[in-house]
């Protein structure tokens, strides 16, 4: 019993040890950045109204802490969420490296058996190493954007997904509110893909290289954390030139991706590059400032109120879909 106490009291430390991890998406730096591009915009918006500095620093403070949204019963939901799924699961996590590691050992072998069991034995040049980054970042996003599609696109997978979209307000910590099985997709889909990248790394360099990295990030993805990546998950509206925001998601065109209007669905499914929902045709552009309810249609996200709804409610629906969609081993007798 003390070694569970123990474990516990280790993953719990853990777990609050998030905001000091650069690998973190709540690493205190980029809450901080995020925070500090909001509170600018917003007060340019106020002075552009009218208000004077003061004024515009003190609704700008208010409108950034309104408790109506980080009190918000969905809100919290979501931090207790967060705590328990980083205690009980935090192997979930590791798959990155498990199946990255599959994937590009068996690339590497196909381009060695191939190549007549002989690697290129290119020499590592910063061109390469910039290329190589960018190669990882492409390819590792456009894996997410596959299988955020199929989450929305495949019913069953949509019964688990729906998680994320339940939350009724949007803070930082709501990008951990996503199912087991939807984090389990996620996560193997950037795996297979910064897998292949490395199994070709390693076939044309031998003993192969690393992308460039910042923090023990790859420095493409550390720069988009840095630059306002929680802001998606807020409810501060900042939306990007038209042009942009055909190759680079804005935290409006995420916000945009949780509401539940019909015109909105299925809509704004790339991480971090637009150009997936451009050429798929995905891409929803907002031409000026929207508003739109959180959530799922109807009063459906009032079944996902709890953590334990939270994990429980996508298996019953999912039972629920297949038992509908079974089809019969033989027809009735006539």
């Amino acid at each position: 019993m003390t070694s569970v106490f123990d474990w516990l009291k280790v993953q719990f430390h853990a777990t609050l040890g998030s905001v000091g991890a650069p690998t973190e998406r709540i690493f205190w730096v980029y809450l901080a950045s995020a925070l500090v591009i909001a509170f600018v915009v917003l007060v340019a918006r106020s002075m552009l109204r009218g208000q004077g500095m003061p004024g515009s620093a003190q609704s700008s403070f208010g409108e950034l802490f309104d408790p109506s949204v980080w009190l918000h019963r969905s809100a919290k939901t979501d931090y207790l969420y967060f705590l328990i799924n980083r205690i009980l699961f935090p192997l979930i996590f590791g798959w990155v490296g498990v199946i990255g590691v599959g994937i590009a050992a068996s690339v590497y072998g196909l381009c060695l058996t191939l190549n007549g069991g002989e690697t290129l034995g290119w020499t590592v040049t910063p061109g390469l190493l910039v290329g190589y980054t960018i190669l990882v970042l492409v390819a590792t996003d456009f894996g997410l954007y596959m299988s955020h599609t199929a989450l929305h696109k495949v019913p069953l997978l949509w019964e688990f997904h729906k998680v994320h979209h339940s939350a009724q307000v949007l803070t930082p910590m709501t990008v951990y509110r996503q199912h087991p099985i939807d984090d389990f997709i996620n996560i193997s889909a950037g795996g297979i893909m910064s897998g292949l990248c490395a199994g070709l790394a390693l076939f044309c360099v031998t003993d192969g290289f690393q992308p460039m990295q910042i923090a023990g990030l790859n420095g493409g993805i550390f720069l988009f954390y840095l630059l306002g990546y929680n802001l998606r998950h807020s409810h501060i509206w900042i939306a990007y030139p038209k042009g942009v925001s055909h190759f680079f998601v804005s935290p409006a065109q995420h916000q945009i991706h949780h509401s539940c209007l019909e015109r909105h669905c299925d809509r704004n499914m790339g991480f971090m590059f637009a150009c997936w929902d451009w050429m798929f045709g995905t891409l929803y552009v907002p031409q000026t400032q929207e508003e739109f309810p959180m959530g799922l249609s109807g009063e459906e996200s009032d079944q996902y109120a709890t953590v334990w709804q939270l994990y429980t409610v996508p298996f019953t629906k999912a039972r629920k879909l297949l038992k509908r969609n079974k089809t019969p081993d033989t027809l009735p007798a006539e």
